[in-house]
């Protein structure tokens, strides 16, 4: 009786355990810095989960877009090579406002037929002209 309670907890823990690797959780994204400056160059490598289904020459959808009113910034496509991964990088262009902007990595699930939002980033940018501008 005393061990009831633990093999509650533990049932229950491996309930959502089975349940969250159905989930998209298997992204993964990873920038080579942290903090960019105006004119920088953001390398990036994407790893993309193996239970979605893609079709030969998928692309993966990236949107950059601002944190506060989730304007799009930016948007381009990458090629998804066999290895369920992307690279690319982001132009950072010298005109940007210094701030937080979300980055969106979006491919189509073939089997549910609809986009799905792999994996999100914040992206930090500060432009050390903004103020001369302003």
């Amino acid at each position: 009786m005393k061990f009831l309670p633990i093999i509650r907890i533990l049932s229950l823990f491996f309930t959502c355990s089975i349940f969250a690797q159905d989930i998209y959780i298997q992204s993964a994204v990873h920038f080579d810095r942290s903090l960019y400056v105006n004119g920088d160059t953001a390398w990036f490598s994407v790893n993309l989960p193996e239970n979605l289904e893609y079709e030969k020459n998928s692309i993966l959808n990236v949107q950059v877009l601002t944190s506060e009113k989730f304007e799009l910034v930016d948007e381009f496509y990458l090629k998804i090579n066999e290895d369920k991964a992307a690279n690319g990088y982001l132009a950072i262009p010298y005109t940007i406002n210094s701030g937080t902007y979300l980055v969106k990595f979006i491919v189509w699930d073939k089997n549910n037929k609809k986009s799905v939002v792999l994996i999100t980033h914040y992206l930090n940018v500060i432009n050390d002209e903004s103020e001369i501008r302003s």
